[in-house]
């Protein structure tokens, strides 16, 4: 804000106070309730009887573009609808305060120290203030509204109904101390020295009424033309002693000032879902509609003006500064359109059988599939426009991308996803082409926190899952009155007593939808032999019936009723795995990682290039206070990682291997399981990376000499993956490169990280000809040599054929087309397409493993890549690698 924006003013308290009995001072209406207890009050007149300061006030120009609706300050009365020159932003509490104890002229109504409501008067004793040694504090009294002060059994100790009566106690009222003469004159007459009397007057005026009259307030006052967004801003760093202002309560009182209640109007739009069908929508918040309320303003402004550009003022957007400025004339009209487009997302979410808001997958993603909705219109109704919804929907669930700041997401999904819906274009929202799900995810989903956990049981139930003894199929009608919920298939206590592994059998793999009266009959902790003769046996339901009733929930009841845990899971595991391959119509590796150290054994052999230990991630053991700086150092590790040949991340192992556990930790962000725990690092790492690491980044819980710690595995990224340093993290929003360099996390800037990222992942051929079909034979040195890595030559036969069995049957696929057509660039939308992958995204992450296969035989990738002039990657094999790798296939 420039020194222009405000001025420095000196008024006397005084004058404040008169100026805001007449409403020339007055509060914006978000302004909250004056709560001042008795005690602050009587603190705050004995630091203004002694000239000490009492802090600075700020104030708003009125009159200005920034208009809030007005009220008075508490306890005064205005005569109609003054319109005031000054707006009240810090300092509420103190003139107040002090306006009720001087100028109020009734009882000040506040609370006692038990936080009872009380009504008084202030008084000050005469001789305290005069007295040398007594405690300024002390000479101030609350008497009671009458004016009296009782004994035991209602006796009157002291009246002062009366000026005579106050007078002769040597108590003077605070409501006169800027009329004080007359009380003065008859404090004097009424004793028996009167001369005596008017000196002690004039000594006490003196030392105390001047004081009053003579007191200045420092005033900042801001100027009329501050924008809204800096008003509130400004008010929100003032106003420590309150709660910080929703968005909500400040555009109530902007919209108030045009005589539009807000909170009246959302009211009555959430009365819309109020029925218990649309459920789903009770956790939708009053900031939330608003939200959505500006993300399809903003929408219906851009298509309006014809541009994105944000220079030109009409970018998309719902952050609280796009709230803020949020015209009510554009409230109005995108309001009930957002309305009914979150009733048409209640009811979008029930034919995805996501029927109770515990396991809506995400509340934040309702925010822009309301405004998608409304945005559509009419063309919602069709089935093609759905269907591509509900792509984007499932890729941003099991992609897990709405965890952590999403307002950037949202502005890129509306039109991204209208444009797709209605064929406008060809190409995919961001959200489908970042998402990617990582096999080995399914067996860390162990509780409703995540997103995806809550996505696979909405799968099960749409996918026609049946309950287990009626037959009945779980949807809209059956699932309340039947208690539909997710529960163990292996019940808990059994695994436990057969020493499986917890976090196999607890993860959703081992649970499926079942009824209550289901489930009762399996919570004994039986195996699932027994349950099911049980279930037989007591004529609930019979073995034929029950076999497929158990087989809608896709499990094989023969491996159920042999109790054969482990192939079960196997089976289950893939057949869950191919549903959530569907629903966001997407491919993805397969889980046939090869087998991995044991975590007991990586931390025995030290730290190195792939490993990595910390003590916390949250917790500062020198302040033992979660601080951010241990967020950064956690964010910066996970970089350099992906950015190196991956590896693992110990948090709770000290850099000696001493293992210390996550309790201090986990107690510092106040969570008690380790799902919670899992969920805060997931977090921290998407929010502080340049790009999603759902599909690269594992989170497990081993025990190392009876400690849990965190085990945080990392693949190495595709392309490079940056720090961004936000101010949270001690930064001003810069991006920062990190790599391994041996036990130790490394920057590398300018030209350093440029030479890694050519060494590292390859550099486009810049003299490359703009033909995009054959390149020649004569290759330039291979870019992607690093230490320890050469080209592949025609010796290393048998090394190929190794690294080639390793290979998954899609990347055979892949690397097949490259080998038939050597030196022919492919793009990645071309590979994609050729593979029956969604996208160019899914073909990068496929090379994700033999590039780590490569880097393990000290090889150069397979492949040759570049990034073109149009933006795309195109991929090809030389003739010396498509010759050898040929021999090996064929």
């Amino acid at each position: 804000m420039s020194v222009e924006a405000f001025e420095i003013k000196k008024p006397f308290l005084r004058n404040l106070l008169e100026q805001a009995r007449e409403g020339q001072i007055q509060l914006p209406e978000f302004q909250r309730g004056w709560v001042w207890p008795e005690n602050n009050i009587r603190s705050l007149l004995g630091s203004v009887s002694r000239g000490f300061p009492v802090g600075t006030l700020m104030m708003l120009q009125a009159g200005g573009h920034t208009r809030f609706k007005q009220r008075p300050i508490e306890g005064v009365e205005l005569p109609g609808n003054v319109p005031a020159t000054q707006l009240l932003l810090d300092g509420q509490q103190r003139i107040t305060s002090l306006y009720q104890a001087l100028m109020l002229g009734r009882p000040v109504a506040t609370i006692d120290e038990r936080r009872r409501k009380v009504e008084g008067w202030f008084y000050v004793d005469i001789d305290l203030v005069l007295a040398d040694d007594a405690d300024p504090d002390e000479a101030f009294r609350f008497i009671p509204a009458d004016r009296k002060t009782r004994a035991s059994f209602g006796r009157t100790e002291l009246d002062l109904s009366t000026m005579d009566g106050e007078c002769r106690a040597g108590l003077f009222p605070m409501a006169h101390v800027f009329d004080a003469d007359e009380w003065g004159y008859r404090y004097a007459e009424l004793h028996d020295d009167p001369a005596a009397a008017f000196k002690r007057w004039q000594n006490f005026n003196r030392r105390f009424i001047k004081r009053f009259e003579q007191y200045l307030v420092p005033v900042i006052e801001l100027s009329a033309s501050t924008p809204r967004e800096a008003v509130c801003q400004v008010f929100e760093k003032v106003n420590t002693g309150g709660v910080t202002l929703t968005v909500f309560e400040l555009l109530t009182a902007t919209y108030a000032a045009d005589e539009f209640n807000l909170r009246e109007h959302w009211d009555q739009c959430r009365m819309q879902w109020s029925d218990s069908k649309f459920r789903v929508l009770s956790d939708v918040s009053e900031t939330d509609f608003l939200q959505a309320v500006t993300l399809l303003a903003t929408f219906r402004r851009r298509a309006t003006t014809g541009t994105s550009d944000p220079k030109g003022g009409s970018r998309i957007g719902c952050r609280r500064v796009d709230m803020l400025r949020l015209p009510l004339d554009d409230y109005k009209k995108c309001s009930e359109e957002i309305a009914s487009g979150l009733l048409m997302a209640a009811k979008f979410l029930h034919h995805r059988s996501i029927f109770d808001v515990k396991f809506v997958p995400y509340g934040a993603q309702l925010i822009p599939l309301a405004a998608v909705c409304a945005a559509l219109g009419q063309s919602w109704h069709r089935y093609d426009v759905q269907q591509k919804v509900a792509r984007w929907y499932w890729c941003g669930v099991f992609g897990e991308l709405y965890s952590g700041t999403t307002e950037t997401r949202f502005a890129r999904d509306l039109p991204e996803v209208v444009d797709w819906a209605l064929g406008r274009t060809s190409s995919e929202p961001r959200t489908i082409a970042e998402a990617q799900f990582a096999p080995g995810r399914l067996r860390t989903l162990r509780t409703r926190n995540s997103a995806a956990y809550k996505g696979v049981y909405a799968l099960l139930l749409a996918n026609g899952a049946r309950d287990w003894c009626s037959g009945n199929p779980i949807n809209a009608a059956t699932y309340f009155d039947d208690a539909i919920d997710i529960h163990h298939v292996f019940p808990q206590a059994w695994c436990a007593k057969q020493g499986l592994d917890r976090a196999i059998y607890d993860s959703v793999i081992n649970k499926t939808p079942l009824s209550a009266y289901t489930n009762r009959h399996i919570l004994g902790g039986s195996a699932p032999s027994n349950y099911l003769t049980k279930l037989t046996g007591m004529g609930a339901v019979d073995a034929p019936a029950l076999r497929s009733h158990v087989a809608t929930h896709l499990i094989n009841p023969d491996v159920l009723l042999h109790d054969d845990f482990e192939t079960f899971i196997g089976q289950r595991e893939a057949v869950l795995l191919n549903l959530i391959a569907t629903a966001m119509e997407s491919g993805f590796a397969q889980p046939d990682e090869p087998e991995q150290t044991p975590p007991e054994e990586l931390v025995a052999g030290g730290e190195c290039h792939t490993v990595e230990f910390k003590a916390s991630a949250f917790l500062d053991l020198k302040t033992n206070q979660a601080e951010p700086d241990r967020q950064y150092i956690i964010a910066k590790t996970v970089c350099g990682l992906l950015n190196a040949d991956g590896g693992s991340l110990f948090i709770g192992v000290e850099d000696n291997g001493n293992p210390v556990g996550l309790h201090g930790d986990m107690r510092s962000i106040n969570v008690s399981d380790v799902d919670k725990y899992e969920l805060r690092v997931r977090e921290m790492i998407e929010n502080n990376l340049s790009t999603t690491t759902a599909a690269t980044v594992r989170v497990e819980f081993p025990s190392i000499s009876g400690k849990q710690v965190c085990q945080v595995i990392v693949m190495p990224a595709v392309r490079p993956v940056f720090v961004t340093r936000t101010k949270r993290l001690g930064g001003k929003g810069e991006s920062e490169f990190w790599v391994r360099r041996g036990n130790a996390t490394a920057q590398l800037q300018g030209d350093a990280m440029e030479r890694y990222k050519e060494e590292h992942w390859g550099s486009p051929d810049r003299n490359a000809p703009g033909a995009r079909s054959v390149r020649s034979a004569e290759q330039p040195e291979n870019p992607r040599r690093r230490h320890g890595r050469r080209p592949w030559e025609a010796d290393d036969l048998d090394l190929a054929t190794e690294l080639w069995s390793e290979l998954t049957d899609r990347a055979r696929s892949l690397f097949s087309l490259l080998i038939d057509h050597p030196n022919r660039q492919f793009s990645g939308e071309e590979l994609a397409e050729l593979l029956g992958l969604p996208n160019s995204q899914s073909v990068a992450a496929l090379l994700s493993r033999p590039g780590k296969l490569c880097a393990d035989a000290g090889r150069n990738y397979l492949w040759w890549w570049e990034y073109l002039d149009d933006g795309r990657c195109y991929y090809w094999m030389d003739d010396q690698l498509a010759a050898l790798f040929r021999e090996v296939r064929d």
